[in-house]
């Protein structure tokens, strides 16, 4: 029987530490930035899932959409003070 070929590991899992990844970016970013920035794949929908499912998380604190915009939002961190 032919042995099967392992599947190709996965690309570097994204930082689920969004808030991390702004504060290195200097604290507000356009969504798709952050997304690539936090090392999210865009042809990866498992990645798309995962960065929503981080987003929704920080959203819930640290985080908050800035300004009125629908597309390209900006997200920020909320300050602690």
């Amino acid at each position: 029987m032919p042995q099967r070929k392992p599947r190709p590991s996965r690309q570097a899992e994204p930082s689920p530490d969004l808030t991390s990844v702004l504060r290195e970016n200097g604290g507000v970013l356009p969504l798709p930035d952050l997304f690539a920035l936090a090392g999210y794949n865009r042809d990866m929908p498992e990645h798309v899932e995962l960065f929503y499912l981080a987003l929704r998380e920080g959203m819930k604190g640290s985080l908050r959409l800035r300004g009125e915009a629908t597309e390209n939002a900006e997200v920020e961190i909320v300050d602690a003070a």
